[in-house]
């Protein structure tokens, strides 16, 4: 079994560079793993040109990229069916991945835009009735 050099992602200027240049003592990573991040293929793209003289590591590098996730993609669900136009909060998957508080924030935002449709709708209709009133009993 061979194991990925982390020398190389040391050459990056990054978050993992600047840990090892003790600019930061410590990170914390917001998001789990995904297979959906769009910039994952990005960094592997520079990480194969910065590399594409050394086969071997080229080799490896790709073979680390294919590798499959052990874990559920928790992000890649949130994100299935969350980023729906007009769906409702999966609350049960926030509260699974951010966490109670942020789960309970949406259910909460969520519930005070559900009971303001009635005022909007309200105040849109006494607007429109003002105007109709302007035009045609002033006019």
């Amino acid at each position: 079994m061979t194991h990925f050099p982390w020398h190389i992602i040391f050459d990056i200027p990054g978050l993992p560079y600047l840990l090892y240049k003790k600019v930061y003592r410590d990170a914390f990573v917001l998001h789990d793993e995904t297979k959906n991040d769009p910039y994952e293929k990005e960094e592997i793209g520079k990480l194969l040109a910065m590399h594409s003289e050394n086969s071997k590591l080229k080799d490896l590098i790709k073979e680390s990229a294919e590798k499959d996730l052990v874990l559920p993609d928790t992000r890649l669900e949130l994100q299935s069916t969350w980023m729906k136009w007009f769906k409702y909060q999966p609350i049960w998957r926030i509260r699974n991945y951010y966490g109670e508080k942020i789960a309970l924030y949406f259910a909460w935002s969520g519930t005070l835009i559900t009971t303001l449709w009635i005022p909007c709708l309200f105040g849109i209709a006494v607007f429109f009735y003002g105007l109709h009133l302007r035009y045609y009993c002033y006019y």
